[in-house]
């Protein structure tokens, strides 16, 4: 099954109570914010895939407060709440796939912003800069 078909299914389940169940298993409490986090996912996976331009991806609709975006304003509209969610979900799967993607993003960071222009990009559009930092 593609991620877009997966999400549909999930959408498609009619209990609540069982959607609910699912969102328990990677620690969300909320359907909505479960739901959000998918789509983000889908519509992140979805840029990447169709060779759009990453370092300035907005999500359709603003990142939920939840588990993976603890503070909302700002990064719930940028590339770097995007991974937030990506890392948090990932994480509830496999601990060290989370590790190695954190570690192959860093790296890229400390490589290639080096350049001021990418540096200003990477913090002031794709908000990485607080990324790395944390």
């Amino acid at each position: 099954m593609t991620l877009g078909e997966v999400v549909h299914l999930y959408k498609s389940i009619k209990d609540d109570d069982l959607k609910l169940q699912i969102a328990n298993e990677f620690g969300i409490k909320k359907l909505p914010t479960f739901e959000n986090y998918l789509n983000l996912i889908k519509d992140l996976r979805n840029t990447c895939a169709h060779a759009n331009v990453l370092y300035d991806f907005t999500p359709e609709k603003s990142i939920r407060k939840g588990p993976a975006m603890k503070k909302g304003i700002g990064e719930n509209q940028n590339l770097n709440g995007a991974l937030r969610v990506v890392i948090y979900m990932l994480s509830q799967v496999s601990e060290n796939r989370s590790k190695e993607l954190m570690s192959e993003i860093d790296a890229l960071i400390t490589k290639y912003g080096v350049y001021p222009e990418v540096n200003r990009i990477l913090t002031n559009v794709s908000g990485l800069g607080q990324l790395h930092r944390k």
